[in-house]
């Protein structure tokens, strides 16, 4: 009786800190920056527009089936996709960044999971696809139709829409076809952790679109999906919106997300 009481303690203190960050977050919102000026809205991939665990483990499932229990390959999926982050890279390594993770990551997972897969084998050349056919969060390709419907006084499209994502063009690129494939719809730019060879929050993803389409910061409106990806966007100094799908704690005290959201479509 009284581990269950314990227990029920812990949940409720759980659920007060939730809620005061997600008032926290809202409240600092309330003074979001006028979006007037935004001449770009750009997007996370893997965590704003997709919903990447969810399909690495439905992708996985298909790659690997028969091979292993089913149980079994949704926590290898599950172990790789949380292995996810900037990998340690000697300087002198011209591979892409994002490419190096995924098959460092991937290998280390294989392991750790007594999954017998080799490079040697096509089976884990098509592993390192499920990364390229990710399924988005409900409505998201209706919410890019209509951004791109938006028009100005003179009849032109309001807004560039773009990627801005870690990850390399290729796996970005395949990503986003399902996206023209639904909707008839195609961003103008996609840009990559590839050529400023880092991941976010590294301020130097953030800067490539300015230095690319030479706008000022409040001209520039980036979705992210992980909170990390929220407080390095706005702390770059970028208006910030923050599709909050994964229901993540926020917790960082110098910047807040000017637009917090728990759906794209909101």
């Amino acid at each position: 009786m009284i581990k269950v009481y314990i227990v029920y303690v812990i949940l409720s203190v759980c659920l007060i800190f939730s809620v005061i960050n997600a008032e926290k977050v809202n409240e600092k919102a309330a003074t979001a920056p006028t979006l007037e000026f935004v001449k770009i809205i750009t997007f996370d991939m893997f965590a704003a527009l997709m919903q990447l665990q969810k399909s690495v483990i439905a992708n996985a499932q298909k790659t690997l089936d028969g091979l292993y229990s089913p149980s079994d390959i949704e926590k290898f999926a599950v172990k790789w996709v949380n292995s996810y982050r900037q990998p340690k890279m000697d300087p002198n390594n011209q591979t892409p960044i994002f490419k190096y993770m995924l098959e460092e990551t991937l290998n280390k997972t294989l392991v750790a999971s007594h999954f017998d897969i080799k490079p040697t084998n096509d089976l884990y050349w098509q592993l390192l696809k499920c990364w390229n056919t990710l399924e988005p969060w409900k409505n998201t390709g209706n919410v890019l139709a209509k951004l791109r419907e938006a028009k100005d006084i003179n009849g032109n499209p309001r807004f560039k829409l773009a990627v801005l994502s870690n990850g390399d063009y290729e796996t970005l690129f395949f990503d986003s076809l399902i996206f023209q494939k639904e909707n008839n719809f195609v961003f103008d730019y996609i840009f990559t952790s590839t050529n400023v060879k880092v991941f976010k929050p590294n301020p130097a993803i953030y800067k490539q679109v300015m230095d690319t389409l030479h706008l000022e910061k409040n001209e520039i409106f980036h979705i992210a999906g992980a909170p990390g990806d929220a407080h390095g966007s706005k702390k770059f100094g970028y208006i910030t919106g923050w599709n909050n799908e994964l229901k993540n704690q926020y917790n960082y005290d110098d910047v807040y997300p000017d637009y917090p959201m728990n759906h794209l479509e909101e």
